[in-house]
């Protein structure tokens, strides 16, 4: 097996060996979870708040930003979205300890998405087309950025003076973060277009 491969493998292997780790990331997916269903279910008032003002404006520069990748240069949508989403993996792993950059960047990104559904289900767009237009890639995306946020409750540990291999664990959890927002990336720029065709031809 290739280097690269064994260290990925070796990776995930800790990780999933790492108990209180998964507990962990679970709690911040459970926590990303609910802020999503929240932000979706109170957009309106959300939207009359500065966040709100921000979170809009950043969604229709990403759109922009999506529609000017034409042609030749639609290839370069996956590089585009991995690297997006891996700045904010790492700066929520590297500054996990400081508890509230990655739970600020957790419900920043829950409360866009929140506004894409809330936008969707208001221009008549079934939660059926809505889920399986987000999930494909979601599902990898959201644990992504979860474990790499999870770095924020070891403060506890911290704190209570348990020893934590701190600087492992930031590495070993950004390094798979990344690998799993590698695979979002290119779902979300292959795959989910094609289902949203697919769907276009079923609805139409």
């Amino acid at each position: 097996m290739p280097g690269g491969k064994r260290r990925a493998v070796n990776v995930i292997d800790d990780y999933l060996m790492d108990n209180e780790m998964v507990a962990k990331t679970l709690t911040v997916l459970v926590i990303f979870s609910i802020l999503i269903i929240a932000s979706s279910y109170y957009w309106p008032d959300i939207a009359r708040t500065p966040l709100g003002g921000y979170i809009e404006g950043s969604s229709e520069e990403i759109k922009e930003s999506a529609r000017s990748f034409t042609g030749v240069r639609y290839l370069v949508i996956p590089f585009y979205i991995f690297i997006r989403n891996s700045l904010v993996s790492i700066i929520s792993g590297l500054l996990g300890v400081t508890v509230i950059v990655p739970f600020s960047i957790i419900a920043v990104n829950a409360m866009i998405i929140g506004y894409v559904i809330y936008n969707a289900l208001n221009t008549g767009v079934a939660g059926s087309v809505i889920a399986s237009l987000l999930l494909p890639h979601g599902s990898i995306e959201l644990p992504a950025i979860s474990v790499s946020a999870t770095i924020a409750l070891y403060l506890v540990d911290i704190l209570w003076s348990r020893r934590v291999e701190l600087l492992r664990i930031i590495k070993r959890n950004i390094i798979l973060s990344i690998t799993m927002l590698v695979f979002s990336a290119l779902i979300e720029a292959f795959i989910t277009p094609l289902i949203a065709i697919v769907l276009l031809l079923l609805l139409s």
